[in-house]
C-alpha cells in the first residue's frame, strides 16, 4: 500500500500477477482525530510571527513615507497662496514711508531734478539724479539724516568758513508723516559736510566751484 498525493491506493494481486481484476481505488486519506484537517504542509516554526513583523515594517514605512510627503506640503507654495490671506503689515520693511522731491542747482549746469519714493518694502528713483534707490531709502532710516532733513539745518552750530561752490540742493516732500521742506548749500563746512558726509547717499555728487578760465 502506498500514499500518492494524499490518496491511498489499494491494488488487488493474485500469486504476483495481475488477475485483470485489480481493483483500484484512491481514498482521501482522512485525518486521525485529534490532529486537525490541515493535510497540506505546515509552516515553520515562527513564520506567521515573521510575516507580522513584516507587514508591521510595510506599515512603518508607509506611515513614514505619508508623514514625510504631508510635512513637504507645508512649504509656501506662491502660486497656491490664499488671495484672501492679509498681506504684511504697511511698515514691514526696511525702508520708511517718505516721498521726496529734490531740485539741485548750479549756475553754470542744467539743474538736476529727481524724485525718491520709499514705500516699506520697495525703493525708486525717478528723474535725473543718478543715486541708488535702495541706499537713499536706507539713509533716510538714520536718525541724524531724518533729523536734518525735518528739522533743517540747527541754527547755533559752529561752521568753518569754507566755501564749497554755488550748489543748492531743494528737498520737499514727506517723510514717515513729517513734513520735509529744507535746503543743503556749500557756503560753509557744516554745508559741504551734510551734502559729502551726512546726505552722500540722497544727494548726486557737487560741482562745487568751476575753475576759472585762463
Amino acid at each position: 500500500m502506498a500514499a500518492v498525493s494524499g490518496f491511498e491506493l489499494r491494488s488487488a494481486v493474485v500469486d504476483g500477477v495481475d488477475s485483470g481484476n485489480t481493483l483500484a481505488s484512491i481514498t482521501p486519506l482522512l485525518p486521525e482525530p485529534g490532529r486537525g484537517t490541515n493535510i497540506g504542509p505546515r509552516e515553520p516554526q515562527g513564520f506567521t510571527d515573521r510575516l507580522r513583523n513584516m507587514k508591521s515594517r510595510v506599515v512603518l514605512i508607509f506611515l513614514t513615507l505619508f508623514a514625510v510627503s504631508c510635512g513637504s506640503s507645508d512649504v509656501a507654495d506662491p502660486a497656491s497662496a490664499d488671495p484672501t490671506a492679509p498681506a504684511d503689515p504697511l511698515g514691514a520693511g526696511p525702508f520708511p514711508i517718505a516721498t521726496l522731491d529734490i531740485t539741485v542747482t548750479h549756475p553754470e549746469a542744467d539743474d538736476i531734478v529727481y524724485t525718491i519714493s520709499c514705500l516699506s518694502d520697495t525703493a525708486t528713483v525717478s528723474g535725473d539724479a543718478i543715486v541708488d534707490a535702495v541706499e537713499a531709502c536706507l539713509a533716510l532710516t538714520n536718525d541724524e539724516v531724518r533729523t536734518r532733513i525735518v528739522d533743517g539745518s540747527p541754527t547755533d552750530q559752529m561752521c568753518t568758513e569754507i566755501y564749497g561752490g554755488p550748489d543748492i540742493a531743494t528737498i520737499d516732500g514727506t517723510l514717515d508723516g513729517d513734513a520735509v521742506s529744507t535746503s543743503v548749500d556749500r557756503s560753509n563746512g557744516c554745508g559741504i559736510d551734510d551734502w559729502d558726509r551726512l546726505l552722500i547717499d540722497v544727494l548726486p555728487p557737487a560741482l562745487g566751484v568751476s575753475e576759472p578760465a585762463s
